[in-house]
């Protein structure tokens, strides 16, 4: 927003040469890399290589699990308030959610992030530790036994079926 722009790394489905068209109309060509759709092996170090990840997405994050692969990779977020994001952002500290369609707004974000860096890393310790404590495969099945248990409950169902079967 005030002329500062942070390197760029774009990666997903999209129209790549309309967006490089915008980029360099903008004057950004040359600091934005589109990466275009990337191979699953390759992920692990484009997390790596980030500094914050943004999910500026529009419409329809259904179930989040990009943004739970950047927490878990230790990576501050700011993503727009759409689909799963708030819920998969909620509890994170330092985690910063803005409204779909306010450049404004995610501009605002991604500046104030990216300003202090000792809170930018206290963001990226918090996230990886949200992920570790909430975002696993127990943390999940935790939830929905709970959430089975409580509609048996509310059926009139006995407790304790799902304490007889056995986790690795």
């Amino acid at each position: 927003r005030d002329g500062r722009v942070a390197r760029d790394l774009g990666a997903g489905r999209g129209d790549d040469q309309a967006l490089r068209r915008r980029d360099d109309a903008a004057g950004l060509g040359a600091r934005a890399t589109l990466l275009g759709r990337v191979d699953d092996a390759r992920l692990p170090d484009l997390y790596r290589a980030a500094t914050l990840f943004a999910l500026p997405t529009r419409s329809l994050e259904g179930f989040g699990m990009v943004t739970g692969e950047a927490l878990a990779s230790g990576l501050p977020v700011v993503a727009t308030r759409v689909g799963a994001n708030a819920e998969v952002l909620a509890g994170v500290e330092g985690a910063r959610l803005v409204p779909p369609e306010d450049p404004g707004a995610l501009s605002d974000a991604l500046v104030t992030a990216l300003a202090d860096p000792d809170a930018l890393a206290a963001a990226g310790r918090a996230a990886r530790a949200h992920a570790e404590a909430h975002l696993t495969w127990n943390a999940h099945l935790d939830a929905l036994e709970a959430a089975l248990q409580r509609a048996r409950r509310a059926r009139g169902g006995a407790e304790g079926d799902a304490d007889a079967r056995s986790r690795p």
